[in-house]
Order: C-alpha cells, then sequence, then structure tokens
C-alpha cells in the first residue's frame, strides 16, 4: 500500500515542479479519463484473489497455473477493446468532456490508457501473488518500478511537460513487467 501511495502521487509533485500547478490540474484530465479503464481492470482481481488463496491452501500448483492463464486471458477479453476504444477515442472524448482548449491533452490520454493497457497482462499474477503471501515480493516489485520510474518521470518530466512524466511511468512500469 506504502509503494502505491507513493506511486500515485508521485507523478502530480513532479509536475508541479516540472511543469507547475496549472500543470497538475491539466494531469488530472488524462488521468480521469484512463481512470475508466482502471475501473474496469480492477474487477476481475476481486474474484481471482479468494480463488487463489484457496487453491493455495490445497497445494493445487496445476490449478493456480490454469486461474492465472485464464485469468488473464479474460482481463485481456474484457479489458482490451474498451481500452482500445479510450486511445482511438481519445481526442473526441477529451474534446467532449472538457472543452477544445484540452484537446492537447489527447496525447496524454494515449499515454496513460498505455499504462492500464499494459496493467491487463499484470493484475491476476500481482493480485494471484498476494493471495498466496508473496506481498514482500509484489512490495519489491512496486519498489523497483518507484526507483526507474522517478528519475525518468523528472527527466522526462523537465523536458515533454504532462507526456514526459506519464511516459516515465509508463517506462518504469514496462520495465518491471517484462
Amino acid at each position: 500500500r506504502i509503494s502505491g501511495i507513493i506511486y500515485a502521487n508521485m507523478d502530480r509533485l513532479i509536475i508541479s515542479f516540472a511543469v507547475g500547478l496549472v500543470g497538475v490540474g491539466e494531469y488530472e484530465i488524462p488521468y480521469k479519463i484512463q481512470a475508466l479503464g482502471v475501473l474496469l481492470l480492477s474487477i476481475l482481481p476481486s474474484a481471482v484473489f479468494p480463488v487463489a488463496a484457496k487453491l493455495q491452501s490445497n497445494d493445487a500448483k496445476r490449478q493456480l497455473g490454469d486461474l492465472f492463464t485464464r485469468g488473464t486471458r479474460l482481463a485481456a477479453a474484457v479489458c482490451v477493446p474498451p481500452l482500445m476504444a479510450l486511445i482511438i477515442l481519445s481526442e473526441p472524448l477529451t474534446v467532449i468532456w472538457v472543452g477544445d482548449e484540452y484537446r492537447h491533452l489527447s496525447d496524454s490520454v494515449k499515454l496513460f490508457t498505455s499504462w492500464t493497457f499494459l496493467a491487463v497482462f499484470h493484475v491476476v499474477g500481482a493480485t494471484m501473488l498476494n493471495a498466496i503471501g508473496k506481498n514482500k515480493e509484489v512490495f519489491l516489485l512496486g519498489a523497483a518500478s518507484i526507483i526507474i520510474n522517478l528519475p525518468l518521470s523528472i527527466t522526462f518530466g523537465l523536458q515533454w511537460g504532462i507526456n514526459g512524466v506519464v511516459t516515465g511511468t509508463l517506462a518504469g512500469y514496462a520495465e518491471i513487467g517484462r
């Protein structure tokens, strides 16, 4: 939870220094749009967690592997089409929601949604690791992602503003997930 809190607020802090407080306000627009994808993505783990914990207590390793495969496939089948729609429709969604003066943030929506897209392929595994008591491993992965994310987000944020900070976040997450 600690790494999640740091991760969730780090971008805003970096943007406040790199771009200014107006940038933090603008950052919230693509953040909220991609949150639609995160909301959809959050449904499956709540179903996977108790099943994984039960299988672990029964020492059912093969079934755990099957749960991972089926759960990841289901997450991809349910989440990828709406996430692709968010990416494709990022510009009209941004304009409809907040107006034409924020059209420039549609690329940030695409970058943010790309992060969510990557999470589709990790969420089941991370949930299963927590369910079987591998919390330390999940924490270490989160900490490693922050260690990669922080310098990249600062460097890119100073060069490219909001998109730079989001790119740093995306790069940190992508590196840990490979």
